[in-house]
């Protein structure tokens, strides 16, 4: 019950910033071509599995479109990066394109979960890829597909002292001739143990999307890495988009 008798809906209200130490999470990828040599690949735009960072490092920014440039008139101009420091807690940093040549960070990211333009020119959107590595090109954490201006990664850790509770999780597969099956798992990964704690098999024969919502949402320790990979696909170049929300708790002794 709210104010004057009104009922009020509690994730309209964490998302107006209206409920204290509450904030939603939406993560959401795709990877456009899973082929049946390649799978489990992890549902983000680079493709192939994910691979997370054992240490906190700098990170390299670069685009293969030379017109996401911060100098530029047409593509992306700036980006904003969002992950976690070598603590676990929340961090972001801003980046001035600079095309073709990589641009390097000063802040050090033990994760990187989210990226996306803040100013761009008269294409509204970034023209490349944008890639996100670490310092020395060994592994890359993010990228930003040609013309989305956001990272599509159905990735995320849960910050230091904050726990999460797993709301929703969906998933939706893409391959028009022959028919198509693909198993989806969510993964929880921390202190170097894996658990899958959701699946979804979805096929074009039948259903191709599927949403579960949790009337009790599943909780989840912080430092947990989150993410879906896709697996037993039957057919080459098919595409999967999975999401997944969050309701994220500051962990003070009030909401502990």
């Amino acid at each position: 019950m709210g104010l004057n008798n009104h009922i009020f809906d509690f994730h309209t209200e964490v998302s107006k910033g209206l409920v204290p130490k509450h904030t939603l999470v939406h993560k959401f990828g795709q990877n456009l071509d899973i082929d049946t040599t390649t799978d489990p690949e992890t549902v983000w735009s680079a493709g192939g599995l994910y691979t997370f960072p054992s240490s906190a490092d700098t990170l390299k920014i670069i685009s293969n479109d030379a017109d996401d440039n911060g100098t530029g008139t047409t593509g992306a101009l700036t980006i904003k990066v969002q992950g976690l420091d070598a603590n676990y807690g929340l961090i972001e940093e801003d980046f001035t394109l600079n095309g073709q040549t990589a641009v390097t960070g000063s802040k050090n990211f033990i994760r990187v979960f989210r990226a996306f333009v803040t100013s761009a020119g008269s294409s509204e959107l970034n023209e490349g890829t944008i890639t996100i590595n670490n310092s020395d090109d060994s592994l890359t954490l993010a990228t930003i597909p040609a013309l989305h201006g956001q990272t599509q990664m159905a990735v995320y850790t849960i910050p230091a002292n904050h726990k999460a509770y797993l709301t929703s999780f969906s998933a939706s597969m893409s391959k028009a001739t022959p028919s198509a099956a693909i198993v989806l798992e969510m993964i929880f990964r921390k202190d170097g143990v894996k658990r899958v704690k959701q699946n979804i098999s979805i096929d074009t024969t039948g259903s191709t999307s599927f949403i579960k919502e949790f009337k009790m949402p599943l909780p989840i320790e912080e430092k947990t890495d989150v993410y879906v990979n896709a697996k037993e696909v039957s057919q080459n170049n098919s595409g999967v988009f999975s999401n997944f929300a969050l309701v994220l708790v500051e962990q003070s002794e009030k909401y502990q």
